[in-house]
């Protein structure tokens, strides 16, 4: 997809998102972070994901990462996700892994956060059958974040999903195949706990369908 497509489709898309199927869902996570030093950080993640109108659990991971200070404003990050996905009539396992390059800067009371994901993602089949065969796919993500000098701190985002290279159908490489906006408060209940709350529309362009998710998440830091 072409910068111009892009644009159009971004221009019209209210409109669109009025047409298509809908759902709605819940995602609960948790998380636990360890700084190790000024610059390294380590975390440990889950999540559980239930959609169809809450009637079914849609999947449920597990995921490890490290965080990098790269200079002032910039971090990087690795990831490695461990995914089982409801796929209704079993259950598939999949593997994820993420490499992020995220860049923040902040006029008080405003923080802007903008990060670059290259995702992979590969299932077992594709594994044992193909060799190594992951799906690639480029993630772009805004964040803006308010700063009401309290425990509570209000935020927007926005993100797009381009897929690099697909497995299993090639001739969508290059299209952008998702996008989500999402806004929701974090509260800081001390230095070492916090929660969060957000509402997301996420839409899914093959097969397209809007999802509605609440989400709610629990970190703790030590």
């Amino acid at each position: 997809m072409n910068g111009l497509r892009l644009f159009v489709y971004l221009l019209f898309m209210p409109g669109i998102l009025l047409a298509q199927d809908q759902d709605f869902g819940t995602w609960l996570s948790a998380e636990v972070n360890h700084k190790i030093t000024s610059r390294w950080q380590l975390s440990l993640a889950g999540q559980v994901r239930l959609n169809r109108n809450l009637e079914t659990v849609d999947l449920c991971f597990t995921q490890i990462g490290a965080q990098f200070t790269v200079a002032r404003n910039f971090k990087a990050a690795v990831n490695y996700r461990l995914i089982q996905k409801n796929e209704l009539d079993y259950w598939s396992t999949r593997h994820g892994f993420f490499a992020d390059l995220a860049w923040k800067k902040k006029w008080k009371p405003i923080s802007l956060t903008v990060r670059g994901r290259l995702q992979g993602r590969v299932e077992d089949q594709f594994i044992e059958e193909n060799g190594f065969s992951p799906n690639w796919f480029f993630r772009t993500k805004f964040s803006l974040s308010y700063d009401t000098e309290r425990r509570w701190t209000p935020f927007v985002s926005q993100e797009t999903f381009l897929l690099l290279r697909s497995s299993e159908e090639p001739y969508r490489n290059g299209d952008v195949t998702r996008f989500r906006y999402e806004a929701g408060i974090e509260y800081e209940i001390d230095r070492r706990n916090s929660l969060s709350v957000s509402y997301m529309l996420q839409h899914n362009r093959s097969p397209i369908v809007n999802e509605f998710i609440v989400s709610a998440g629990y970190s703790f830091s030590f």
